[in-house]
């Protein structure tokens, strides 16, 4: 699994902060809900996100974003063509 951290501060204005994790395996789930908490997402959209991870499915994943912390997560999961 990749990580990047990624903060959009133009001008001071924005102050956001994303966190991308990328080629994710099921392996990841645990470090994916610890992010997702981290952010206090709701258990209810972690649940849902569980679902979906769980399936280990490629060309899937999710994203959350909280308002009020300025601050984001983007799970990219393995594709099934490398294009």
């Amino acid at each position: 699994m990749g990580r990047s951290n990624i903060i959009i501060d133009k001008f001071k204005i924005y102050d956001w902060k994303i966190v991308v994790l990328y080629n994710i395996t099921c392996d990841d789930i645990d470090i994916i809900v610890e992010v997702l908490k981290d952010l206090n997402c709701p258990d209810e959209y972690i649940d849902k996100a569980l679902d979906n991870l769980e399936t280990c499915n490629l060309n899937s994943g999710l994203t959350y974003s909280n308002l009020s912390r300025k601050s984001s997560v983007i799970v990219v999961g393995k594709t099934s063509s490398f294009s």
